[in-house]
């Protein structure tokens, strides 16, 4: 990489983390940790504006003549970013600023706990949190009159997410999980600390729940469809599958043909192995006894994989292994059954593999399998981890990225359990395989479901049938998937858009 193009990109990650503080602080710098942006002010929204138009000018300058392959193809990752964050400016995302699944709350709060990407330990940490707290509370402001102005343009989201939103902002104030134990404040600061974070963040939230309660509910509608029309969908389906021009036609289509299909091959599976096809009412009670059981069983799938899986397909190492942890109380209403947490840029704080422990009856024995290979190794840790190990430039990892192609990995990875188990007639390997099924059959599902909500104008209840008859889940997890599909319009898409096209690469 010449000088100029190193520098450019070193410009970019530098003044992106001054930017958005918060993701500095998430990824391990930090010298920003006692800021906090107000993102919804006019003021912030210019300062970024001219920021994505600064680095595309300067992206156009450069000449491209001596550069190798990899260098160009960086490039037309950082414009492909620029341009799409500099377009999002022309829709009201900023009139829709919380939900149930992107609560800026919630993610506050966990901020706060000190159990998260912040540290808690010494007086500087705690003045920084009270300094970013303050700064905070004019987010909160701030969104109570985005929401305001989206009331007055009809750009309001469902009644049914606002009202899951309210839900967990009630739950929060009776556990106030962004205090932490008096004993770890230090002395000096424990009147600052218990002001902000006790009595102001406190009433800060009761205001957003009163506003939430006696203003923008009324306001909304039972119509599941994304706020703002049919190209904001758009928009968002462009940004998440990054299909250039997407046909959703075309995409509801695909996913019932994918659903026909995955269906196909279930039946091939216990066929071949003569074995009866259980009904989704056995396979819904297939379910762990206890939480210990269930991370016991991820621990020994994990060892299968690593010892057994890994070595067969890769011939790369990576730094470290995963974390697995239970996702925080306050994060447990959140529709999310796991997730995981890349690393930070020093690999101080390493990968973890969260899940939701909230019921054990969401966890089914078949399904252990599939989620490791999707969160752990092979997919989302492995991924990441080896990208962040790489000698790339940090803002390909760190500066946002391309939801079709993690997620599309990740479930590109869980496929790899029909090509290992493919000979074996052990009973627990054929559940294994038909887990991988099932989570495939979800992410075609969601090509179904998200674009029969936000193009078709489908209801709850037509969604909710559709999953009940082709998945395996349980009430509370296809309610809770479709909430998420309402919320997070046109995320759901990029998985199986983005497996599809690894496995084509494949070929």
């Amino acid at each position: 990489m010449n000088a100029a193009l190193k520098k450019l990109f070193e410009d970019y990650f530098k003044e992106y983390m001054e930017l958005i503080p918060i993701m500095a602080t998430f990824i391990g710098i930090h010298k920003y940790n006692h800021l906090y942006p107000n993102y919804l002010s006019e003021q912030e929204i210019v300062k970024n504006k001219i920021f994505y138009k600064k680095y595309l000018n300067l992206i156009k300058k450069i000449n491209k003549l001596d550069l190798s392959k990899k260098d160009i193809h960086h490039i037309n990752v950082l414009k492909s970013r620029l341009e799409g964050d500099l377009e999002s400016y022309k829709y009201p995302f900023d009139l829709l600023p919380i939900d149930h699944f992107n609560n800026f709350i919630i993610d506050h709060i966990e901020t706060s706990s000190g159990k998260s990407f912040l540290p808690l330990k010494t007086n500087k940490d705690f003045k920084n949190l009270i300094s970013q707290t303050r700064s905070f509370f004019e987010v909160i402001d701030s969104s109570i009159c985005k929401m305001r102005e989206g009331i007055s343009k009809d750009i309001v989201f469902s009644k049914i997410i606002m009202k899951k939103t309210l839900k967990q902002l009630k739950n929060v104030i009776k556990t106030k999980n962004y205090l932490v134990s008096p004993s770890k404040i230090p002395n000096n600061l424990k009147d600052e600390y218990l002001e902000v974070m006790d009595i102001q963040f406190t009433l800060k939230i009761k205001k957003m729940i009163k506003f939430l309660e006696n203003e923008y509910i009324d306001n909304c509608s039972d119509d599941l469809r994304y706020p703002g029309g049919p190209e904001v969908y758009k928009y968002l389906v462009k940004n998440y599958t990054t299909l250039k021009n997407p046909n959703i036609p075309k995409i509801h289509k695909l996913g019932l043909d994918e659903v026909e299909r995955i269906n196909g091959e279930i039946d091939v599976l216990f066929l071949t192995n003569n074995m009866k096809r259980p009904t989704n009412n056995q396979l819904r009670k297939m379910t762990f006894k206890s939480k210990s059981n269930i991370i016991n069983d991820y621990e020994r799938v994990r060892k299968i994989i690593n010892e057994k899986i890994i070595p067969k397909y890769f011939n790369i190492k990576i730094s470290h292994d995963y974390l697995l942890k239970k996702v925080p109380e306050f994060k447990e209403d959140s529709d999310a059954g796991a997730y995981y947490r890349m690393c930070s840029i020093d690999n101080k704080r390493k990968g973890t593999f969260f899940l939701n422990m909230s019921d054990v009856e969401d966890h089914q024995t078949y399904s252990t399998l599939s989620l490791s290979l999707h969160e752990g190794n092979p997919g989302h840790h492995f991924q990441l981890t080896y990208v962040n190990d790489l000698d790339l430039p940090n803002f390909i990892s760190y500066c946002g990225d391309e939801i079709a192609y993690v997620e599309g990995w990740a479930l590109y990875a869980e496929s790899l359990a029909h090509d290992f188990f493919k000979d074996s007639k052990d009973e627990k390997d054929i559940m294994f395989r038909f887990g991988c099924y099932n989570y495939e059959m979800m992410r075609a599902c969601r090509l179904v479901v998200d674009t029969g909500i936000h193009y078709y104008g489908w209801d709850f209840k037509k969604c909710f049938d559709y999953m009940k008859q082709n998945t395996t889940f349980s009430k509370k997890e296809i309610e809770n998937e479709i909430y998420r599909y309402v919320a997070y319009a046109g995320q759901a898409l990029a998985y199986k858009i983005g497996e599809l096209k690894f496995k084509e690469l494949k070929e």
